[in-house]
C-alpha cells in the first residue's frame, strides 16, 4: 500500500485502482529486493480486474514526495511490505531507487 496510498492522495483516481498500481509497483521491488519470481502473474490479476496497469498522467515527484512521508519511515528509513512469494510477505527497508523501479514499472 505505500506506493498505492501517495498514488490515491495525489491523484483522481479510486482506491482499487491505486492500490492496483501500487500492487505492481510492489511487485517489481519485490523482483529486485527478495527474489519475487509471479510479477508477471500479479500484473495479470491486476489487468483482469479491469484496474489500471500504469498511471499515465500522474505527477511522479509528487507521489515520491508522499512515499517519502509515509507512516512506515521512521530513523532509519523507509520499510514496504514486499512479496518473497504469493502469500510470503517480508517488510524491508527500501532505498529511493527501490521506489524509483516500482515508479518505472507504472509508467510514472
Amino acid at each position: 500500500h505505500t506506493i498505492g496510498h501517495a498514488i490515491e492522495y495525489a491523484s483522481n483516481l479510486s482506491h482499487g485502482e491505486s492500490v492496483g498500481l501500487g500492487m505492481i509497483a510492489a511487485a517489481r521491488v519485490s523482483e529486485k529486493r527478495v527474489g519475487f519470481s509471479e510479477g508477471e502473474r500479479l500484473v495479470a490479476a491486476v489487468e483482469g480486474l479491469g484496474l489500471p496497469l500504469r498511471g499515465d498522467g500522474l505527477d511522479r515527484h509528487r507521489i515520491l514526495d508522499l512515499v517519502r512521508l509515509d507512516k512506515k519511515r521512521d530513523g532509519e528509513g523507509l520499510r514496504m511490505v514486499l512479496l518473497e512469494d504469493i502469500g510470503k510477505p517480508v517488510i524491508e527497508r527500501v532505498d529511493a531507487a527501490d521506489i524509483e523501479v516500482g515508479l518505472d514499472a507504472i509508467g510514472l
